[in-house]
């Protein structure tokens, strides 16, 4: 039976990390629910302040908003007749991020829909505004995924508990009939998981709704606004088996401004969408930099690479999964096919927006048990010879420095700088307190304005390819790592910017990388996850990782792993966890207001600033990596200290005064004990009873023993 749009009222399905200053989605929002909103944080651990900050966004945007008095552990107020004449009197609601599973238990008692769910529904079904980010958005569908990565979801399939391996799948809320609905879903992987929940299920379609974008629906028509876009997965003419190979999924991408009919499933391309045509930068062949394939935004760029490519030489593009904590690795192919894919694209506000319509999709089980893989370097082959200038890497920015440490960095802060904020969500903005900063230092300095809206303009500008050598130092601002990764790296490629960074870099250019910049320059970066997770589920390539997650890095930097804001973040175990799993011989925590200094071949490092960085060495004999366990023996601890230098290859401290370095050694260990919920002691011996056990014995360097029992998932 065919469903008629009255049946249907108005969604709001956003993906999560909705940005306070997303003017489509906030002016879509204002439209369909009237310029007023109420707010549930009941999926939150801290509602009041979520709720709060949602309320604010909301309000700061044009829409009266008020907080709806639902917590979880509150059974009572969905039951509550003032909280459902306050939903009712704003006649549509929010729910905000969280566990979405604490909305389904508040909102449903003993399978029996409470009032406050009830007051809901009418509201939708009276032409109200029903919304939701990231847990808010899982809820929507009437088969909600409650947990799982897509590398679980592959190799264990569906399973009850959510503390276990795999695909958890629970009962949702049913606003949205028409296919299972997944969050957060391109820069977490989750293409994996989604396929294998339609799989599982009788659902046909899912709908993967990217951070900081939303789908739209009112009746049976769908919008995509924000940043990214949404991954539509439909499944009625694949060949499933799902403990070998899932094969011919179909994949759209839709992007900001495309619609969809959901009543017939089909795409509606913006009207000023037009083919992709061939030209001589067309790609002809597969990307050479090989990621997880379910690392953030892999799957984004295997379609948009393939978007672009020449059919005559270049269909189909795969990446494989990084085999952790199962023995199997699963190869993700995409497919282009001919005279039956379409690729789009328009330019809006100066940016490329794409349309990739049915595509294939093949996941293949592609070993029995884990492999050695070899992970792509990114710079092997570009620095010949140690390079004739200086590479700086700072813990936090420079601009908040004493004015003394300031005096030490000045040095190499070679006239004229170049200014690169590619990292920050308000590239120009930061771009701009720099040089303002370096101006008061009386340097001359400039931004090199680069993004991922326009890196594919800036690898063809050859001026702007050959200023970047005449600059004395280039200063690259912190912000997110990956997406400074992301933008240099672009589509799978050693960008013409990142080579001549390297050719700049090699010859006279001094390199200053701030905050999350300077961990994107090790060869290996840590890009989620704190100490907690690390400690407990480990470490993944899986950007939907439970646990720490790591990614290619730039490679600039050789000797170890770098990390950034070290003592007050309390970083030390994330840490720790990345240098044995990556099998690192050294990690290298930069503390604020510090840094730490790499000439020639990178032998010396130098630490400058307020503390000096902290470098810990593993010997990967005392370790033990898997089980229920994660354990480390004879962990080496050092602080270097301003002013002196740490050999690579003897892994001694030069002109160090370690009396105070030990004890800030002593109390950052002692902060991540007690940050765990375990116990320092001193001395020999672990404390069987306690989550996390440390045995601590003062040195030059310390030594360190770390026993942390492990939720393998």
């Amino acid at each position: 039976m065919k469903l008629s749009q009255k049946h249907f009222g108005r969604l709001a399905i956003i993906g999560g990390r909705l940005e306070p200053d997303n003017e489509p989605i906030y002016e879509r929002m204002r439209s369909l629910c009237n310029h007023r909103i109420a707010v549930i944080p009941v999926a939150s651990d801290v509602p009041q302040e979520v709720g709060v900050e949602a309320v604010d966004g909301f309000r700061d945007n044009g829409i009266q908003a008020e907080l709806v008095p639902l917590y979880w552990g509150d059974w009572r107020a969905p039951f509550s007749q003032d909280v459902v004449q306050l939903i009712e009197s704003y006649g549509s609601v929010f729910f905000t991020g969280g566990d979405q599973a604490r909305i389904i238990d508040c909102l449903i008692t003993q399978g029996q829909e409470t009032p406050a769910l009830q007051a809901i529904r009418r509201l939708y079904k009276s032409g109200g505004l029903v919304a939701g980010s990231s847990a808010g958005a899982a809820i929507m569908s009437s088969r909600m995924i409650l947990g799982g990565t897509s590398g679980e979801a592959l190799s264990f399939g569906q399973v009850d508990d959510r503390d276990a391996a795999g695909l958890v799948l629970g009962q949702g809320l049913g606003f949205f009939p028409w296919g299972i609905v997944d969050q957060h879903f391109i820069a977490r992987g989750r293409i994996g998981r989604l396929v294998v929940a339609v799989c599982s299920t009788t659902d046909l379609y899912g709908f993967g709704i990217d951070e900081n974008t939303a789908l739209f629906v009112d009746g049976t028509q769908a919008l995509v606004r924000g940043e990214t876009g949404v991954v539509v997965v439909d499944r009625k003419a694949a060949k499933v088996d799902l403990a070998h190979s899932i094969e011919n999924i179909n994949i759209s991408f839709l992007d900001d401004g495309d619609g969809y009919d959901l009543q017939y499933h089909k795409a509606i391309p913006h009207g000023a969408k037009k083919r992709i045509r061939v030209t001589k930068s067309s790609y002809q062949r597969p990307a050479p930099l090989k990621r997880c394939a379910f690392g953030s935004y892999t799957l984004h760029d295997l379609m948009l690479r393939l978007a672009k490519s020449n059919p005559a030489y270049y269909l189909k593009d795969s990446a494989s999964s990084w085999p952790d904590k199962s023995d199997i690795e699963w190869c993700v192919e995409v497919e282009r096919l001919p005279r039956h894919s379409r690729a789009l694209y328009a330019i809006e506000k100066g940016k490329m927006r794409y349309t990739l319509l049915d595509f294939h999709l093949h996941i293949r089980r592609s070993a029995e048990h884990a492999i050695e893989h070899v992970r792509t370097p990114i710079n092997a082959s570009h620095l010949d010879q140690p390079p004739q200038s200086h590479l700086v890497l700072l813990g936090n920015t420079p601009l908040e420095w004493h004015s003394e440490h300031v005096k030490v960095l000045k040095p190499y802060l070679v006239e004229p700088v170049g200014v690169i904020a590619t990292a920050s969500a308000r590239p120009r903005q930061i771009a701009l307190e720099y040089i303002d900063w370096l101006r008061g230092l009386n340097l001359k300095a400039v931004e090199l304005f680069i993004n991922e809206t326009n890196i594919e303009r800036r690898n063809v500008d050859r001026m702007f390819l050959r200023s970047i050598s005449r600059f004395g130092s280039v200063l690259v601002a912190g912000g997110n790592q990956r997406r400074l990764t992301q933008t240099l790296t672009y589509r799978g490629e050693v960008t013409p910017v990142l080579q001549s960074l390297f050719d700049a870099f090699e010859s006279e250019t001094n390199l200053i990388a701030v905050g999350g910049a300077a961990a994107a320059f090790g060869t290996r970066m840590i890009a989620d996850g704190d100490s907690f997770a690390a400690l407990r589920f480990g470490s993944s390539d899986d950007a939907g990782s439970r646990g720490m997650v790591m990614e290619q890095g730039l490679g600039l930097f050789e000797s170890g792993i770098v990390d950034q804001n070290f003592l007050q973040r309390g970083r030390l175990g994330r840490l720790l966890v990345a240098c044995a799993e990556e099998r690192a011989p050294f990690g290298f925590g930069l503390c604020e207001e510090s840094g730490l200094i790499v000439a020639g071949d990178s032998t010396h490092l130098r630490a400058i600033g307020a503390q000096g960085f902290v470098v810990v060495a593993m010997h990967n004999a005392g370790l033990s990596i898997g089980g229920d366990a994660f354990s480390a023996n004879d962990v080496e601890l050092q602080l270097v200290p301003p002013g002196a230098s740490f050999d690579v290859a003897t892994r001694v401290t030069i002109n160090g005064g370690q009396e105070k370095a030990t004890a800030v050694v002593e109390k950052m260990v002692s902060h991540l004990a007690d940050e765990c919920n375990g116990m320092l002691k001193q001395g020999n011996g672990l404390d069987q009873g306690a989550w996390l056990n440390l045995a601590f014995t003062q040195g030059s360097p310390a030594k360190l023993d770390i026993e942390s029992r492990r939720f393998r998932y």
